[in-house]
């Protein structure tokens, strides 16, 4: 196998486990949120009413986690399509933005924050998208 291969399958792999990981913290915050929930209602009918509040944030961060979920599965697709052999054009900003996504766990543990922001006027380039994620990656990395 040779070099330049071998790079993107580790590059692929290590978006790929990152991103799971964020899954599992998704899903470990909604058992969390729903388990408090579960816990409340079988005090009593009482504690229902008087636990609103706990319930309320708690439905409030079940929701929040969905629609992270749906987010990151959303992009984790867009990131395994990208992997082509052909030219195409793209969006610079919806790349960069597209790998900062999927860069922030990373960010995180180095308690770095990334931020994109939208160039006016949008710039676009014919590119491989995956060979240049992979090369904002290990920017972002060094960096």
């Amino acid at each position: 196998m040779n070099e330049i291969y071998h790079n993107e399958i580790a590059f692929f792999g290590k978006i790929t486990a990152g991103i799971t990981h964020e899954m599992k913290n998704v899903l470990a915050i909604i058992k969390e949120a729903s388990g408090l929930m579960e816990d409340i209602m079988s005090i009593s009918p009482e504690a229902i009413t008087s636990h609103q509040d706990k319930i309320q944030i708690s439905l409030s961060r079940i929701s929040d986690q969905i629609k992270r979920g749906v987010e990151l599965t959303g992009r984790l697709n867009k990131f395994a399509h990208s992997y082509s052999d052909s030219l195409v054009e793209i969006d610079l900003y919806e790349i960069i933005e597209q790998l900062t996504v999927l860069s922030n766990r990373f960010a995180r543990n180095k308690n770095v924050n990334l931020k994109v922001h939208r160039p006016d006027p949008s710039i676009s380039i014919v590119t491989y998208p995956f060979r240049l994620q992979r090369a904002l990656f290990e920017c972002i990395e060094c960096c």
